[in-house]
This record gives structure tokens, sequence and C-alpha cells, in this order.
């Protein structure tokens, strides 16, 4: 199921839809966040209005940059610190390997040879 309706749509119908979703799947997945499968809270809010830590968001399981769309495969809801954490943990991750593979390239790299001649 392709959620089409959320491409070039006027913002209040994207937030009812998108609220319509985060229902079905708070339903699907019996309310348990994917990642520690502990109980999300639909209503937790900040003193200020805001969605709190419990609050389920959508998680890509494919991420979008990678290909993912937002699709009923792809898409589960998690909280919104799982959700953060996870993020967190592949950016260190994708760090961790762009450096590995910067220093590979640093070593297969032939010795730089200066322009000036050498003294002998």
């Amino acid at each position: 199921m392709t959620l089409w309706f959320l491409i070039n749509k006027p913002m209040g119908i994207v937030a009812c839809r998108k609220q319509k979703y985060r229902e079905y799947l708070f339903e699907k997945q019996n309310g348990l966040c994917h990642y520690c499968k502990t109980l999300m809270d639909m209503f937790c809010r900040t003193h200020r209005g805001h969605p709190g830590r419990a609050f389920p968001t959508f998680e890509h399981l494919k991420r979008r940059e990678d290909g993912g769309h937002f699709t009923a495969e792809n898409i589960v809801l998690a909280h919104r610190k799982c959700n953060a954490k996870k993020n967190d943990e592949d950016i260190r991750a994708k760090r961790a390997a762009r450096e590995a593979r910067l220093s590979e390239q640093s070593t297969s790299l032939p010795p730089e040879q200066s322009d000036t001649p050498s003294p002998c």
C-alpha cells in the first residue's frame, strides 16, 4: 500500500491522514514500540504540547536516502527516543565506515612526488 496521498497535498489533509495511519499502525503493533517492545502513548505530550518521548513516530525500516519509501511494508512505529537512538547509531556507523574508507584510500595511494628536484 503506497501512501500516495502524502505527496503534494495540503498540509491539513496530510496531517489528518498521517494521524489516521499512525492510529492504524498503533493498532497493528498492539501499541508496542518496534525496537524496545514497550507500550507507546498516543497522547503523550510535553507541557508545551509537543510530542513526548513515548509518542509514536514513523520509522522507515529502509531509510529514505537508501531508496526506502513511505509504504506499509517499510513503515513501523517507534518511540521518539528509540527512533532518535537508532538514527544516532546509524550516523556513527556511517561515520566509522567513511573514516575506514578514507584511511584505506590514503594507504593505497602512491607516495606524492614533489616538483622540486632531489639534491642528489
